[in-house]
């Protein structure tokens, strides 16, 4: 097999970076305890998230069909149960119920979820609320409040969320971790000295084993003018003009009109298959010490194989699979994990939500330690609260606009009422594992 050289690797991760479709298909995937392995899987791999079911499978493939999606055991012992793309959020809720339910017999108030993975449609080529640009930078700035939100895995240290705290030295937005906060090197900008700071290294992911998170193909599957190439230059909105609660941007900024002269409209980070590009190149290979870009440039250089196995093993909030995966909601009780599931989707797909939320978390691209404190403090971060209020209500009344079942509605303000409204998260109810 012929070996990647660094321009060739880092030509092949952003051609399949984005398959560009508007939003509508939906997918999930769950991360249950279970056996080490499942009858007709194989440990070590993981689920293909959102492959269709027509599609062939490879031999030995470490997946099981089940009626609707996919099972997959994992190295640590648990389980993945993923769906298959569905058009829109009931369809996908309703498969994955019938799923979980056939397989492992989880039915309301029953079953432990360990994390919860969202799938949805990258977005157009181009600007507007259903730009790929704008979708790949909310979903960055969604992440970390969700993370807060839905935080589930206590653990020593005083976290909160254990797999919050793995992303705690990474920036928000892939590509701005040399930017700086807003409004520091304005001088340069404008032609005087520069103060600039750098936030934490580009590109830091932590890696779990080679079935550490689930990959795979387009969330719509064969649907048609779905592709894989590389696209044309992209043009995306401009950053927020406001924060959480309606705090106005930085003052330097909001005298320019909202617009950070160093970087123009789009501010940092604005090209996604850029930022996803670095991101992956300069993640550490799982077992060893090198990054993978790094190995592009060794004596025995990688093969498109070794670049497959390190997408799959990175541990990202947001992955470019396609699709966009979100990977930032802990496990839910029983049937929780409907709440993440509709919450996350919503808030990126409907266009009204979509712009409350970018309202509520567009600053939070600029923001140093963001991660950090999602993790430890949760919703008992103020700024974090705030905007987590405003998304969660913008996605109730979303919901509620859609006709969504009142079944779920009902579930989605009981967990608003219960954590959100209240500055808390579910790891609060068992404090003395926090600590």
């Amino acid at each position: 097999m012929r070996r990647l050289t660094e321009s060739a690797a880092g030509q092949l991760i952003a051609a399949r970076a984005f398959a560009g479709g508007p939003p509508g298909f939906v997918g999930a995937a769950l991360d249950l305890p279970g056996p080490a392995s499942p009858a007709g899987t194989t440990p070590g791999r993981p689920v293909a998230f959102g492959a269709g079911r027509e599609q062939a499978q490879p031999e030995g493939s470490a997946r099981r069909a089940l009626r609707h999606g996919f099972l997959a055991a994992r190295a640590d012992g648990s389980v993945t149960v993923s769906g298959p793309p569905s058009p829109g959020l009931e369809s996908c809720l309703a498969r994955m119920g019938d799923d979980l339910a056939t397989l492992l017999g989880i039915r309301s108030g029953g079953g432990a979820v360990a994390g919860i993975r969202v799938g949805v449609e990258a977005g157009l080529d181009g600007g507007g609320p259903l730009g790929l640009n704008r979708r790949w930078r909310l979903a960055h700035t969604l992440a970390p409040v969700l993370a807060a939100a839905f935080a589930n895995s206590p653990s020593g240290g005083g976290w909160r969320s254990g797999r919050a705290a793995r992303h705690r030295n990474r920036p928000v937005l892939p590509g701005t971790a040399d930017a700086g906060p807003v409004g520091i090197g304005l001088v340069t900008a404008i032609g005087s000295e520069s103060t600039s700071t750098s936030g934490a290294r580009a590109g830091e992911f932590d890696q779990g084993g080679s079935a550490a998170s689930a990959g795979g193909s387009h969330p719509s599957g064969s649907r048609p003018g779905g592709s894989d190439s590389g696209g044309s230059n992209l043009v995306g909105d401009g950053p927020a003009s406001r924060g959480s609660g309606g705090a106005a941007l930085n003052p330097c900024i909001a005298e320019l009109g909202g617009i950070d002269p160093r970087w123009g409209r789009e501010g940092p980070g604005a090209d996604p298959r850029a930022g996803w590009t670095a991101s992956v190149m300069d993640a550490t290979v799982v077992g060893g010490d090198r990054s993978f870009r790094d190995w592009t440039r060794s004596d025995e250089p990688p093969v498109e194989d070794d670049l497959r196995r390190h997408l799959d093993a990175l541990r990202a909030p947001v992955k470019a699979l396609g699709h966009l995966e979100l990977d930032v909601a802990d496990g839910q009780e029983g049937d929780g994990w409907r709440v993440a599931v509709a919450v996350i989707a919503t808030l990126l797909d409907d266009p009204v939500a979509a712009t409350a939320a970018e309202a509520a978390t567009g600053h939070f691209a600029y923001g140093q330690g963001v991660w950090e404190r999602a993790a430890r403090d949760a919703l008992a971060d103020a700024e974090l609260a705030a905007a987590a209020r405003e998304c969660f209500v913008a996605a109730y009344a979303a919901l509620a606009r859609r006709g969504a079942p009142r079944e779920l509605r009902d579930a989605v303000a009981a967990y608003t009422e219960r954590y959100v409204m209240r500055g808390r998260c579910p790891a609060d109810d068992c404090p003395y594992q926090v600590g």
